[in-house]
């Protein structure tokens, strides 16, 4: 592709970033369910708002992002070290700042003790680990009093997200030229082991009881490794990249439609399933018809997208202790406080990508390509 066009897909990708972030917002602030049961007199706009219910996909589809991102980025990394350092330039910087901020501010303003979570120090050392509290879940550590956890619950997608990286550069850097069908053959058995754990259909056909040592170890894996529940997303992005670039396109068409078949498997109603097929045909759109999406181009929503990592760790208990604390000011206008807090965290996200996470990053990024050239002339 030319540079016309590799710029188009870049602002293209991050104003999906702005679309995906904005959804989890609202889901999270339309109606803020964990507010409402405290006092739904403030939070009367329950109902009305019903169907940012399904705000979640938003984080789904920032996997189907993820899936064609890092596909692109190992195809232009040299070597797993390199890919590695990379992947932690993006995501500590941003990590360690929101992490800390929300310590610190639900230690200060979070006086109802609604997220009692981040009001402790280790779990904000915690969270910068990308690690599943789930890891630390056994005999071991509750025999030593060590129990941990996110300091924001919104940080669990990270960690299918840290399994995905891995997986993905493994199978890359073994053998680079079969990494598509590889990484394939083996999203699809993940996927295809989970189904099986996750439903009645395994037990019932061997006769096994889903309480028995083993399959209860099966399930427990499956559970904390969850990489199994949201590999199918991932896959699609990468099919997505596979086809955008005419990459064997006949095997990716084909694990794309196993990938969707999968995906369309979890909607548990109607509208789960046309949120389902709206994102990936936007997708669609992008790979073969991207001029259809030239309005994503705005520099306002590229601008909002490359921050939207910054956004979606800091957004969700600041923004929920904010409206525990203020909304009452509002009266019947309550309904618009979310959405002044809502523009508030894009500006805070953008000073931070523009002034902390960019500068970092580059800073690293240089570092790690004077290393690479110095590696070179070995």
């Amino acid at each position: 592709m030319n540079q016309n066009e590799t710029n188009q897909r870049i602002a293209i990708l991050d104003s999906f970033r702005f679309i995906a972030i904005s959804f989890v917002i609202l889901y999270h602030f339309y109606p803020p369910k964990i507010l409402y049961s405290l006092n739904p007199q403030i939070y009367n706009y329950q109902d009305g708002y019903s169907f940012l219910d399904y705000g979640y996909f938003g984080v789904h589809f920032f996997f189907i992002i993820s899936g064609f991102v890092i596909a692109s980025t190992l195809h232009k990394t040299n070597t797993l070290l390199i890919f590695l350092k990379k992947r932690l330039i993006r995501l500590i910087p941003s990590m360690f700042v929101c992490s800390f901020l929300t310590y610190v501010f639900c230690l200060a303003f979070d006086s109802d003790n609604l997220f009692p979570r981040s009001h402790s120090f280790s779990n904000f050392l915690f969270s910068t680990s990308f690690v599943s509290p789930l890891i630390i879940e056994n005999d071991f550590f509750r025999y030593i009093g060590l129990k941990l956890n996110y300091v924001n619950g919104s940080y669990w997608s990270l960690w299918p997200e840290i399994q995905f990286y891995a997986l993905a550069s493994i199978i890359y850097y073994y053998d680079s030229k079969k990494f598509f069908s590889k990484f394939a053959i083996v999203a699809t058995v993940i996927a295809i082991i989970h189904l099986l754990i996750s439903s009645d259909i395994i037990f019932s056909f061997l006769n096994i009881s889903r309480n028995s040592r083993i399959m209860a170890t099966l399930s427990k894996l499956d559970i904390v490794f969850n990489l199994s529940t949201y590999i199918p997303w991932f896959l699609a992005g990468i099919c997505f990249y596979q086809l955008k670039f005419k990459l064997n396109p006949k095997a990716s068409i084909i694990f794309l439609v196993v990938s969707i078949l999968f995906i369309v498997n979890t909607a548990n109603n109607l509208n789960a399933l046309f949120i389902i097929i709206a994102m990936i045909s936007i997708f669609l759109i992008f790979v073969f018809n991207p001029k259809f999406l030239s309005i994503l181009e705005n520099r306002f929503f590229v601008s909002l997208g490359m921050s939207s990592y910054t956004l979606y760790l800091i957004h969700s208990n600041i923004g929920l202790v904010l409206l525990h604390n203020y909304s009452h000011f509002f009266g019947k206008l309550s309904p618009i406080f979310p959405i002044l807090i809502i523009v508030m965290f894009f500006y805070f996200s953008l000073i931070i990508f523009k002034y902390i996470e960019k500068p970092i990053a580059n800073y690293f990024r240089k570092s790690t390509n004077e290393e690479l050239k110095k590696n070179q002339m070995l």
